[in-house]
């Protein structure tokens, strides 16, 4: 699951648009407005399913939005945003549902309880969710090839042609995140190393798992991947802080945290290799930027 900001003021999800960047994040307070001063961007308060609150979690390239609200019952719903308009996606029977991520198609990844209270990942398309199958499972996100990944009780896993395979059969260790995938079948997360410490990977097609390392220390997550197999995410840094970071051909550069506060997570990029990060002294004030 992406960051959440953790607040007792309302919150609100926005949208970020420019030029080929389609990133998400999330906002406390006030409604927001256009905030770059070098670059065309529109920073766009898509509203909540009638409650108090929203967050957007992911953007597909048609500027479709997907997250979660709360509803006028007070229940936490997924959502899907277009065209102006924010559309509920209702549950798999129970009270809660959380959309993930979105692909080009329409076709939306996420978890849902089910009228029994059981967590279940979902894929909704042309107005339906269907149960994934799983036991403890989580959707985390999906590509244009309609691979969908995630994780069971612990475990990465891929939901695909109808089948649901265990990756630690493929090349991933037990216990691994997994956060995205791109088009080509690439997936990234972050895995327990043999000397105990967590970090960030790549996995190609063929199985092949490539160690991304960390800034410093022997910490680091990588929460996405675009089609040339770049990659964004959050590690230890020299400044003592979480920072963001993007990696490209063997090399992590770290995307710095000096807009808002000293912490910093890059949660997305576009295949030009632009990062879109959150920045922020502590939990309760978040600056998005583009790195």
């Amino acid at each position: 699951m992406r960051y959440q900001q953790r607040s007792s003021r309302a919150r609100r999800a926005f949208v970020i648009v420019a030029g080929g960047l389609l990133a998400t994040a999330l906002a406390s307070g006030a409604p927001a407005s256009a905030t770059s001063t070098e670059t065309d961007y529109q920073m766009v308060d898509i509203g909540t399913l009638v409650g108090s609150f929203s967050g957007a979690e992911a953007v597909n390239d048609h500027g479709d939005g997907v997250g979660y609200s709360v509803t006028g019952e007070g229940f936490t719903h997924a959502f899907l945003w277009s065209g102006g308009t924010m559309t509920d996606l209702r549950t798999l029977g129970g009270g809660y549902s959380y959309a993930a991520d979105i692909n080009n198609h329409g076709q939306i990844v996420g978890y849902s309880t089910t009228a029994t209270g059981e967590g279940r990942p979902f894929l909704w398309e042309q107005g339906r969710m269907t149960d994934l199958g799983g036991v403890y499972c989580s959707a985390e996100a999906i590509n244009d090839r309609g691979q969908v990944v995630g994780n069971c009780s612990g475990s990465p896993v891929m939901w695909w042609n109808g089948q649901l395979i265990d990756l630690t059969l493929q090349g991933l260790p037990p216990f691994t995140t997994v956060r995205d995938i791109n088009d080509r079948g690439q997936i990234v997360g972050g895995y327990r190393t043999a000397t105990g410490g967590f970090h960030a990977y790549l996995r190609e097609p063929d199985g092949t798992v490539v160690d991304l390392g960390a800034l410093v220390a022997d910490y680091s997550e990588a929460l996405a991947v675009n089609s040339r197999g770049e990659v964004a995410g959050r590690s230890d840094s020299t400044s003592g802080f979480m920072h963001g970071f993007f990696w490209s051909g063997g090399r992590m550069v770290d995307t710095g945290g000096a807009i808002d506060g000293p912490f910093s997570v890059a949660y997305g990029l576009n295949a030009g290799g632009q990062v879109a990060d959150i920045s922020a002294a502590d939990e309760c004030g978040l600056t998005a930027f583009v790195w």
